[in-house]
């Protein structure tokens, strides 16, 4: 289960905010809502769950500031392979309530899709 506390030892700043539908939203419409919030607050997300008319965001300024550097074409390092790679996404992109990237490290022709997460330090 993800908690406050999953995320505050890499996000200090990590906040929790509970939004109430009036109506039980699809997964787009879901999706949309929390992207658009975090960008009203000015910060990033770093997981959401949703559930009937609940929707939960934790949220990170590092996290945004991390975000805003993951352009494509732009170096980011990753911290457990301890190498360097080139982001091939226009813009990160939610799987599973998490904001992810296409990454090409060496030795991988396609590239991978990694949770952005990954390379914030």
């Amino acid at each position: 289960m993800v908690t406050k506390a999953t995320f505050r030892k890499k996000f200090p700043d990590v906040k929790v905010q509970k939004l109430q539908t009036s109506v039980v939203f699809s997964r787009k419409q879901v999706e949309e809502t929390v992207l658009k919030m975090c960008d009203s607050l000015g910060t990033g997300v770093l997981y959401y769950s949703y559930s009937n008319k609940w929707i939960t965001v934790y949220t990170s300024e590092k996290m945004k500031k991390a975000l805003d550097s993951m352009k494509s074409g732009s170096e980011i390092f990753h911290e457990h392979y301890g190498a360097y790679g080139k982001v091939m996404s226009e813009k990160p992109f939610v799987i599973c309530g998490e904001l992810c990237i296409r990454v090409d490290f060496e030795g991988m022709p396609e590239g991978g899709v990694y949770n952005c997460t990954c390379f914030v330090m």
